[in-house]
Formats: C-alpha cells, structure tokens, sequence
C-alpha cells in the first residue's frame, strides 16, 4: 500500500502532484469519492490511479492506493470456456474493455463449433471466429470463398501493384495493370461463405496460428474433438466502431477526436455483442453441406 500526501486547492487536486506521489504503478483512473471529515464531497475526483480511499486531512490529503487482485492469465469457468488476460489496458481510459478478458473460447452449444474471441493488442477491438473441421466443405476457402492460396497470391498482386502505381487519376486507372486476374469462387460452399453476413462482414480464413495460446488465433480442443480446424472471422474495427487502443494512441499523439479517426457516434462492440455474432457465424458455418 501506498501513502502520498496531496494539495488540496480550489476544490482540485493537482494533477502533478497525483503522478509523483504514485510513482510508476500501473493506474487506470477510477473516480473516486473525496471525504471530509464524515461528509462525502458533492463531487468527485478522477484520479488515475487503482481504486482509492482518499481522506482530508486539512488541506492536504492521505491516498491509500491498494493493488487490486489480480485475476489469473487463463481462467477456465464453470461452463468450460476458457479466458486469458494479456494485455494491460491502464492508457485506454475506462470502458468495458478494462474488466473484459483479452481472449475467450468455447464451444457453440447449438452447433458444436469451436469458437473464439481475440482481442487486437493494439487497437483493443475484439475479434471473432468460428472453425470448421477438415470434413466440412469450406474447410481451406479463403473468406470471399475461392481458394485460400489462389487469394493469397491475388493480393499479394494486388498490394504489389500498389505499391508501384503513380500518383493521381492515371495511377489510378492503371491501378490493376499488374494484378493476376482473381481467383474464382468455388460453387456451393465457396458461394457459401461469400453469401456469410456478419459484422463487417469475413475479413479472415486460415489455419490455426503457432504461438502463445493465450493470444494466438487457436483454440484448445475439448478430449476428443478435431484439433485440426479451418477459422472463419470478423473483426470490430470498421466504421462507427470504437477501438480503446486507437483512441488512446491518437490521444497520445495529440490528434483530438475530432481529427477524422473517430466519431462520437462509435460504438464499442463489446464481449455479449461479439460472442452474439460468433453465434451467428457459427449458425450459418453449420448450415453450409
């Protein structure tokens, strides 16, 4: 526990003096109640700091910083879905996201999917996926529904060409000059996942990732279930969604919201909203044969 003494003036607590006095800790900035003797202030302090006890003491003021506990990287629930912590969110201000975990799996009870949610480390949207395992026939599609490496190699093209593309109408136009013509899309199932309506609609289809499994795009699979699966996702980070990590950063940087990145109007796509269409993707993975 930490003790710091603070000024108290014209009803404000200095703000400087609030980040020498907790040093370097972690701090998330908690309102916190002011006391005064037995009374409670009619308002409160945001201090950027662990939640707090904050007494006067006169003019100056005692702060109790206590750690909160902490919970574990990987924590397995009740109902078998498994959720890990990884990221330190203290910069991105309050939300939901500061009490969310960073990755969430388990297994869809209508359809028997493996499903997971993976939060973005830097902009700190959400993710989701849902797998399908080597027998189902959109196993190895890419998410517009060709072949996965025919896709690869399309926009491997695609972004080599823009790289090289000249500046102005005529760059624009000559724009696709060098990009292998697209691959097509596979009948029946990859039509399937081109016809998928989620949020933002596919941005993603592989493998399993290698790596940390409290951050990678995988998934511990249950005593006998495939380990072998095919993810399908989305992510949260479109237009009219708000991103913590983003705003943050640009915050730091001294873009105010309104420099064209964000909109009052963003929303925060949240661990209910995503696991929902997770769901739903899972829904229309299963309904493909």
């Amino acid at each position: 526990m930490t003790q710091a003494t603070l000024e108290l003036v014209a009803g404000r607590l200095l703000w400087g003096t609030i980040r020498d006095a907790v040093g370097e800790a972690k701090f998330r900035g908690h309102a916190v109640e002011v006391f005064e003797g037995s009374g409670v202030l009619d308002r409160k302090f945001i201090i950027k700091g662990d939640p707090a006890v904050i007494m006067a003491l006169g003019t100056h003021l005692r702060v109790l910083i206590e750690e909160p506990p902490k919970l574990p990287r990987k924590l397995v629930q009740p109902d078998g879905s498994i959720e890990y912590r990884t990221i330190d969110k203290s910069e991105w201000g309050e939300g939901p996201w500061q009490d969310e975990p960073d990755k969430v799996q388990w297994t869809d009870a209508a359809t028997g999917l493996p499903c997971l949610m993976v939060r973005n480390h830097h902009a700190g949207h959400w993710c989701g996926y849902a797998g399908v395992a080597l027998s189902h026939p959109a196993y190895g599609l890419s998410y517009e529904g060709d072949e996965s490496e025919a896709h690869r190699a399309y926009m491997a093209s695609f972004m080599a060409s823009l790289g090289k593309r000249t500046t102005g109408i005529a760059g624009l136009a000559t724009i696709m000059d060098d990009v292998i013509p697209r691959p097509p899309t596979i009948a029946g199932a990859g039509e399937a996942i081109a016809a998928i309506s989620v949020h933002g609609g596919l941005t993603y289809a592989n493998g399993c990732d290698s790596g940390d499994e409290a951050t990678n795009i995988c998934h511990l699979p249950a005593p006998g279930a495939a380990d072998d699966v095919w993810w399908f996702g989305f992510d949260c980070h479109h237009a009219w969604d708000f991103a913590p990590g983003t705003r943050a950063t640009m915050a730091q940087a001294g873009i105010p919201d309104s420099g064209g990145w964000g909109d009052p109007e963003d929303v925060y796509r949240d661990v209910a909203y995503v696991k929902a269409a997770v769901a739903d993707l899972a829904r229309q993975l299963a309904a493909i044969t």
